[in-house]
């Protein structure tokens, strides 16, 4: 219901989230899980098979005999649940509860029957639309979890992560190049970081060119020394390098440098100031990998500009 509380709360700038689950919302989750079974009554067999299975779980997985019981007088097992779950301390475990009873309601609620056909035909609601409500129960205290598909989610602080643009394909290096390309867009790219820089990096860079994507003609490629020490392959890099650079009118320069430990991090920066990320070398784009773009300005687009521009200091030209 909207009620008055609510509405008049409703402009005023949220409270950071909380990973607790309040008396509050302990009760009205409570409400909400015999809501949606139903009324436990003699002739309504289905709330008891859930109550029976709720309990049989909870006390496997949190390794007790029985649920404790607090209250001196004689309860039905429905309400020994909500006890143990509104006095719990642990928020782990009481969010244990709440996974194991909604997971139950999704599993059972109008989909096991008897002789006579629906154990819950006094339910007048399906499991979808009791998560639903649980959901929003969440939201509405501020509380930083959520029910999905049989598991609860932690919701985290803050504007959620940037997901990845693209991923690359092993077995798809045709389309992988496409992919880099239209990462790349209208923007020129002025450097290349690629630990694993060989021939192979230089003929991948010039079929993105063919494929309509923007080098500068001042390029500047850094590689490290493990994968051009080999005469051959050194011969065979500066050998095209200086055919490119003939044939485009450019002056591409190619540096490597020490590499103390095994790296990783492969980019591509271009001229607006963003960076676009590859999980594998330029020369076999034929993998499984993750392709991104860091906006200029963001903290990982400043930490490659800044991890290029040292390397390029130390680096010896090939």
């Amino acid at each position: 219901m909207n009620l008055f509380s609510k509405l008049q709360n409703a402009g005023k700038q949220p409270n950071p989230l909380a990973y607790e689950l309040p008396q509050g919302l302990r009760v009205q989750i409570m409400r909400l899980w015999e809501k949606g079974f139903g009324p436990d009554e003699r002739w309504h067999p289905g709330p008891g098979r859930a109550y029976i299975e709720i309990n049989r779980i909870l006390c496997d997985e949190h390794q007790l005999m029985q649920l404790p019981q607090a209250s001196q007088q004689s309860i039905p097992l429905q309400g020994v649940i909500a006890e143990y779950f509104i006095l719990l301390n642990d928020t782990g475990k009481t969010l244990d509860v709440v996974q194991v009873v909604f997971n139950t309601m999704e599993r059972l609620l109008h989909r096991i029957s008897d002789g006579s056909g629906d154990m819950f035909y006094k339910s007048r609601y399906q499991a979808f639309e009791i998560i639903n409500e649980l959901n929003q129960r969440f939201q509405e205290n501020n509380v930083g979890f959520k029910y999905v598909q049989g598991r609860i989610e932690k919701i985290h602080q803050g504007p959620p992560p940037m997901p990845l643009k693209e991923r690359l394909v092993a077995g798809e290096p045709a389309r992988n190049l496409q992919k880099i390309k239209d990462m790349i867009g209208t923007a020129v790219v002025t450097a290349v970081h690629d630990p694993y820089t060989t021939t192979g990096s230089l003929d991948t860079i010039l079929k993105l060119a063919d494929t309509g994507a923007k080098f500068s003609p001042l390029l500047r490629i850094l590689g490290t020394e493990k994968t051009l020490s080999k005469s051959t392959e050194k011969k065979s890099f500066m050998g095209l390098l200086k055919d490119i650079n003939s044939e485009r009118k450019a002056s591409w320069k190619a540096r490597v440098y020490p590499a103390s430990s095994k790296p990783h991090r492969r980019f591509l920066i271009l001229q607006d100031g963003s960076v676009v990320t590859c999980g594998m070398s330029l020369n076999h784009i034929d993998k499984d990998e993750v392709l991104d773009h860091e906006t200029a300005g963001s903290e990982n687009a400043q930490h490659d500009h800044k991890l290029f521009e040292q390397q390029w200091k130390i680096a010896i030209a090939i």
